[in-house]
């Protein structure tokens, strides 16, 4: 059951915003502007992952996938921590564009990166939700971060060689990592959504991107900024 969770949900990185950019429901708030192509979620990966030893596609549909609240409630616990201790807690990076009313209005944790290992000069982010889904960008640096969520997953024929390529793609942090010409793509699985974590630099030869160090650390970062229950 596990294996076949993550597969979907690292799946719908790609799956779930071609279905949205073909029948799109109005937004809640105001689109976010970004360099990044927002069709780019893990292609690679997922392409190898859903061809067949024939090189026939497998075919899939798409499935609302379940949020795990109470894991979500107990991180966004530890998060916070006791207001009462004299202790620095971790901040996500605040979008501008989006009231609280309008964060909670998505359906699934909003999952935004520590502004400190952001480490841009008053980093903001700019957030565009749909029920189901978010993407929010945060520029500066010469650097564009886009972190993506969805709660859609991809349910097809049963096939070990697609958990075999994933389970091998994975790391230790369960993190599958796809590089890019001057990008670096970290997608993963938690709360029973698929996310993805996109760094571009507009010089391939950048630091944060000569590896995939920084995107790795923006991933791990990743705080609870919003989102309620809803359609589960």
């Amino acid at each position: 059951m596990r294996s076949t969770m993550t597969i979907g949900a690292v799946l719908a990185c790609v799956c779930s915003a071609v279905t949205q950019a073909a029948t799109p429901p109005a937004p809640l708030f105001s689109p976010s502007t970004t360099a990044i192509d927002p069709g780019f979620r893990s292609t690679l990966l997922s392409e190898a992952a859903m061809r067949t030893g024939e090189g026939t596609m497998l075919e899939v549909s798409s499935q609302q996938m379940p949020i795990d609240w109470d894991a979500a409630r107990a991180d966004l616990t530890a998060q916070t921590g006791d207001p009462m201790e004299p202790v620095a807690r971790p901040v996500p990076v605040r979008p501008v564009n989006a009231t609280r009313e309008q964060l909670d209005a998505v359906s699934l944790p909003i999952l935004l990166p520590d502004r400190d290992v952001v480490d841009f000069e008053d980093a903001t982010a700019r957030l565009f939700g749909r029920q189901g889904f978010y993407t929010a960008s945060i520029e500066g640096d010469g650097v564009v971060i886009e972190v993506f969520g969805s709660r859609q997953r991809v349910a097809g024929p049963s096939d070990p060689r697609i958990a075999d390529r994933l389970a091998e793609a994975r790391d230790a942090d369960g993190f599958i990592i796809t590089p890019g010409e001057g990008s670096w793509d970290v997608a993963f699985n938690r709360y029973g959504a698929a996310y993805s974590v996109t760094v571009e630099c507009g010089d391939p030869g950048a630091s944060r991107c000569a590896d995939a160090n920084y995107a790795r650390e923006l991933a791990r970062s990743l705080l609870i900024a919003g989102g309620q229950p809803g359609g589960n």
